[in-house]
This record gives structure tokens, sequence and C-alpha cells, in this order.
């Protein structure tokens, strides 16, 4: 597995065709800081069924838990767990793209401003 750090910018064609060709997204937050917020990056994962390896007891979680995307948690954003998440995420890797596939227009419909 090969992981790739961007700094800066990107234009947003480039950024959902770098998205759709990873095998895992890595959303490495502090969970008592964002158990409530809504990740875009996540949200742009699912449209473009990409795995995800994000932390437990979050917004994120909660939504893999309803069924939306594919993905592992961690308990505790320490460099252990989050390791041991992605080694597992990458071991079910093809389990977690096939579920994550194909979810792109549900959740464009159920999450668009005419659904709320």
């Amino acid at each position: 597995m090969r992981a790739t750090i961007l700094p800066g910018g990107l234009s947003t064609e480039d950024y959902f065709r770098r998205l759709i060709s990873c095998d895992l997204v890595l959303l490495p937050y502090d969970s008592p800081v964002y158990g409530l917020m809504p990740s875009g990056i996540f949200a742009d994962a699912v449209v473009c069924g990409t795995p995800v390896v994000a932390p437990a007891a979050t917004w994120i979680s909660d939504r893999l838990d309803e069924g939306w995307g594919a993905g592992v948690t961690f308990a505790s954003p320490t460099p252990a767990a989050i390791a041991e998440a992605v080694l597992t995420a990458s071991h079910q890797l093809g389990a977690l793209r096939a579920r994550a596939a194909g979810q792109g227009a549900a959740w464009r419909e159920v999450h668009s401003l005419e659904a709320y």
C-alpha cells in the first residue's frame, strides 16, 4: 500500500480524480472535536465509492453505521489505533470497495438541498 499526502490546493477535477483512485481515505480526526461535525471529505468519498478509515463516535461513524459508504473506525486517535484500522481496512479492501460502490446517486439525493 502506498500513502500520498498532498499539501496545498487541488482543482475540483484533480481532487475527485485522486479521490476516486484512492484505495482508502484516512480521516484521522480527533473524535471529541469532530463528534457532531459533518465531513465533506467523507461525503465526497461516499459519492466516489472510496472506503474510509475514520474515528468512532463521530458523525462519520454514525453515517457508516447507517450504511453510507464503507470503512473501518478507530476508537482513539493514536498512531497505533489508526495504523491498526488502516491494516484492517487494507485486508478487507475488496469487501469495503464493494460495499461503498454505487452509493453516490442515493447520497446526493438524500443530502440535496431539495431533500432538506
